[in-house]
């Protein structure tokens, strides 16, 4: 069982890792300095390591949140016994996670996402993918597609659908966007 962390704790955290988010988009990682961090969250540098060993630690816990939040996500998603709608619920649990994280959304659009981050989201999109496949294949559905390349398509297919919808979400909604990727789960892909 998780220990729930004091109040004060989650506040810090949050505050650090906004923080941390807010300047990675204004420059690298590697020339973001802890006092940078700390006076961006308001935050004493004392307490920070108390914490955190250094920002690579601090980094790290960012990383794990972000997995940990996405794989929350994903037990909470509604699942549906056609593959189909599994991956239509994949793409739209993607959308939602970056829209509710707009900074790492922001990050991840643009390509200047640290390199950790970005493998972490793509493991947690895949992680996911392979338990739905493996659950399939075990109740004697078969694809086509071999399954660990099947995982690895449609990870690439989601998120890069994700990363196109950030730059053109002025004009396509997101339900226009999962519209567009059950065409191309139907068409392209022809698991249905």
């Amino acid at each position: 069982m998780e220990k729930k962390l004091d109040l004060r704790v989650q506040k810090t955290y949050k505050a650090l890792t906004e923080s941390c988010l807010k300047l990675l988009g204004k420059k690298p990682f590697e020339s973001i300095t802890v006092n940078e961090i700390c006076e961006e969250a308001m935050v004493r540098r004392a307490t920070f390591y108390k914490h955190f060993a250094d920002k690579y630690e601090l980094f790290e816990f960012i990383t794990h949140e972000f997995q940990r939040n996405f794989a929350d996500m994903a037990k909470k998603m509604n699942t549906s016994d056609r593959e189909e709608g599994y991956f239509l619920n994949s793409i739209v649990l993607v959308l939602n996670f970056l829209d509710q994280n707009k900074t790492l959304y922001r990050l991840y659009a643009t390509g200047n996402l640290p390199a950790s981050l970005m493998t972490s989201l793509e493991e947690a999109c895949l992680q996911e993918l392979d338990i739905y496949i493996r659950n399939l294949i075990n109740n004697g559905v078969i694809s086509p597609i071999p399954p660990d390349v099947l995982k690895y398509m449609l990870s690439g297919a989601i998120l890069n659908a994700a990363k196109w919808w950030y730059y053109h979400r002025n004009t396509v909604t997101k339900e226009e966007m999962t519209t567009q990727m059950q065409i191309f789960i139907r068409n392209a892909i022809g698991i249905c």
